[in-house]
């Protein structure tokens, strides 16, 4: 038996448009808010390395004008492009937190797509 990988989408999805701040617990709405602190540090410790200096460099190359903030940037960028240059610089210094009963770095891959989005509601 194979896994439904789209009917677990679809559960997931309408769970996520169903789920409001208010109906998560208080313990994962407290984690939530130290994993997108940490992310964020993470990011801006960032900005003065090596990839920082990259994203100043490429960002006026390959990012497009928009409603999105991208860290180190006084300018606005479309959400692709702000989620994209914001999780370079979350992971660019590998210290963003790690879920430890599965080691992975989640908020480097979920946080800057979801503030990029975020802030085109």
């Amino acid at each position: 038996m194979g896994v439904d990988m789209l009917e677990i989408t679809r559960k997931l999805a309408d769970w996520v448009t169903k789920t409001g701040y208010e109906d998560l617990p208080q313990e994962v709405r407290t984690k939530v808010k130290f994993c997108a602190l940490d992310c964020a540090g993470v990011a801006l410790s960032a900005l003065g390395g090596e990839v920082g200096r990259i994203v100043d460099a490429l960002l006026p190359e390959m990012g497009v004008p928009g409603g999105s903030t991208v860290f180190g940037s006084d300018k606005l960028w479309k959400p692709v492009s702000a989620g994209f240059f914001n999780g370079l610089l979350a992971h660019a210094m590998d210290f963003d937190d790690t879920y430890q009963p599965v080691p992975v770095h989640t908020s480097s891959a979920i946080f800057p797509a979801s503030l990029a989005m975020a802030e085109n509601l």
